[in-house]
């Protein structure tokens, strides 16, 4: 500790001392002459030869997106007949959870209403499966229509859901 007070003092008993200004053109043509200085202007050039390929990139990405982008919501979709018998429509919703199960994975990133959609949708699925597992033999046959009905309405939806989201090269 007394080092670094004796230090203190006696960088305080220098005194304020200033360079010659006449001196500072001198002293950068000598550290330009031993290439001591940089060309200021490099950095500046590196930059934008460093982002025109990035640039391009990024081009070429957005253009590869919006060839990609899904416009249509057509497909191999079997179409829901709600008039029809519990037989059919348990057919039906089968065939919709195989294509389900055969698609193309859904996309990392999805926005928030589609991301909500599915999950309301899978929610009633797994409620209306509770519902159809859980009743005794003596359910309304109509209740179990209207129920199977529902489940294969909301499958297709779900499968048109996931369909918009599938790029059209995956298909």
């Amino acid at each position: 500790m007394t080092d670094d007070s004796q230090l203190t003092n006696a960088l305080r008993g220098l005194g304020d001392e200033s360079a010659n200004p006449d001196s500072w053109p001198r002293i950068a043509a000598r550290a330009e002459a031993l290439g001591l200085l940089a060309d200021r202007s490099a950095p500046q050039r590196r930059r934008t030869q460093m982002l025109w390929p990035l640039a391009l990139a990024a081009t070429a990405l957005l253009a590869l997106v919006v060839m990609r982008w899904p416009t249509e919501t057509t497909g191999p979709i079997p179409v829901v007949d709600e008039t029809a018998t519990i037989d059919v429509l348990m057919r039906q919703s089968q065939l919709l959870e195989a294509w389900l199960r055969h698609a193309p994975p859904p996309p990392r990133a999805v926005t928030v209403g589609t991301a909500s959609r599915e999950t309301v949708l899978r929610d009633r699925i797994a409620a209306i499966d509770w519902e159809l597992g859980s009743a005794d033999v003596s359910m309304d046959p109509a209740r179990q229509a209207a129920l199977w009905g529902e489940r294969t309405q909301r499958m297709r939806e779900l499968v048109e859901l996931r369909f918009r989201q599938t790029p059209r090269s995956d298909l």
